[in-house]
């Protein structure tokens, strides 16, 4: 993939039940601020290429969109995955959403991927895939 290269993310949201933002309208006008976690499926919906000079853009489009409510357990696994991600892509670490400093660890000797704990077996198994 080339430097060329870059994303932008189409306005339309998923149709149908696979739109689960509903289930939190209430909550983000309530509490605008709060910080919501969610599982996202996306693919290229179109990729453009400049012709002159090789620059492509993808637009991706939701498929699903499934909100995790606060109070789940699921959105600490949600939060120490996009962290985990985070870090494999980038070589950086990011801290946990509600905290300021990184105690007792060197992040700039410290292996983003050994922060947090790896999925377990239970991500390497085989699940029928409804989308």
């Amino acid at each position: 993939m080339s430097d060329d290269t870059s994303v932008k993310l189409s306005s339309a949201l998923p149709g149908g039940d696979r739109n689960g933002l509903p289930s939190i309208a209430a909550s983000l006008i309530e509490q605008p601020g709060e910080i919501h976690a969610a599982v996202v499926l996306l693919r290229a919906r179109e990729i453009r290429t400049n012709a002159r000079t090789g620059a492509a853009v993808a637009t991706a489009e939701l498929v699903a969109i499934e909100p995790c409510p606060t109070s789940s357990p699921d959105t600490g696994t949600l939060h120490r995955l996009l962290r985990e991600h985070y870090g494999r892509r980038t070589g950086n670490v990011e801290l946990p959403l509600d905290q300021d400093t990184v105690d007792d660890v060197d992040a700039e000797e410290q292996d983003p991927a050994e922060l947090w704990p790896h999925p377990g077996p239970e991500f390497d198994q085989d699940v029928d895939d409804p989308w």
